[in-house]
């Protein structure tokens, strides 16, 4: 079954200006917006709208929802391995609680997606990966893993580290940590 969303307010992306739409979604995905659908091709759902606002997700590309978890205390803070500062075989994957609320509040503020992933303490922190916010089932969550390599250059690896009289103490050992590192 179908959504058929009657008068929405959308914004024209070439004027700016406010437009009153009508929008159907099939199996989830938008399939044709217009100023007035009458006839849907097949069984709908029809939601009244009454002109507000109707505007597509967002999307966050640097979080660590679901791996720093929000009110959880240490136990749900996850996204530092620090026993040693290369290690590009971790995944973000493998930390996330997909029962952390923060997956609520973002929803909330209309975030639907984000590349999530370890934190900066280590020069090469491990895999990201993208996922929706909607879910409980982190697999059904996954929109793309691995999505990226979380590399660090600043401060965080020399504070983690350093202070510990360990490599990497400057950023010239950040960088040679990350050009010895044997990405696999």
């Amino acid at each position: 079954m179908g959504i058929l969303l009657k008068n929405c307010l959308t914004i024209d992306l070439d004027t700016g200006d406010k437009v009153l739409r009508d929008i159907l979604i099939e199996h989830g995905i938008i399939t044709q917006i217009s100023q007035t659908i009458e006839n849907p091709p097949f069984p709908c759902q029809l939601y009244e709208i009454g002109e507000r606002y109707v505007l597509p997700g967002l999307i966050d590309c640097h979080t660590h929802i679901g791996i720093i978890e929000e009110a959880t205390g240490k136990i749900g803070i996850d996204n530092n391995e620090t026993s040693d500062s290369v290690t590009p075989h971790l995944r973000g994957l493998d930390a996330i609680n997909p029962q952390d609320i923060a997956f609520i509040d973002a929803i909330r503020a209309g975030v639907t997606t984000v590349m999530t992933g370890p934190g900066s303490d280590n020069a090469v922190g491990g895999l990201n990966l993208v996922i929706k916010t909607y879910g409980t089932i982190i697999d059904q969550m996954i929109v793309r893993s691995p999505a990226g390599l979380k590399i660090s250059l600043g401060e965080n690896p020399m504070s983690a580290y350093g202070v510990h009289g360990k490599c990497p103490v400057t950023r010239m050992g950040i960088t040679g940590l990350i050009v010895g590192a044997h990405f696999n």
